[in-house]
């Protein structure tokens, strides 16, 4: 039997993916829901360069709240190195999980193009 203490690490990692993973699809989302509305032109669809600025902005908004959620601290004037790169490697970890919901879920994805073959009567494959 193990006790309540061995589990903690298991428990802080799987509350720490969800925490990511659903703030990650609310940014997306919500990232989704402004290309479509009418009210910002500049974002949309084809902006590119918008939506990724966007996008890593709202992960880094999102990144100190799960920092302070997570460490209990909140990022003060005076920053200590330690609060920075637990800040960065949030951020970090929530830029990789925008990445994974939006290329994994949204994105359209392109159909491989087939190539013609032909099999030569050598009983070899020939290319286009």
């Amino acid at each position: 039997m193990t006790d309540a203490s061995s589990q903690q690490p298991l428990y802080d990692l799987l509350l720490q993916i969800t925490s990511n993973g659903t703030t990650a699809i609310m940014i997306v989302a919500f990232v989704q829901w402004l290309k479509e509305s009418p009210w910002f032109p500049a974002i949309n669809q084809e902006s590119t360069k918008i939506n990724q600025l966007l996008g890593a902005a709202l992960a880094a908004v999102a990144s100190l709240g799960i920092s302070y959620s997570v460490s209990g601290r909140i990022v003060t004037i005076a920053f200590d190195y330690v609060v920075v790169l637990h800040g960065l490697w949030h951020y970090a970890q929530q830029l990789a999980m925008q990445h994974f919901v939006y290329h994994g879920f949204l994105k359209p994805r392109e159909k491989p193009q087939s190539i013609p073959i032909k099999v030569g009567t050598t009983g070899t494959i020939e290319g286009k």
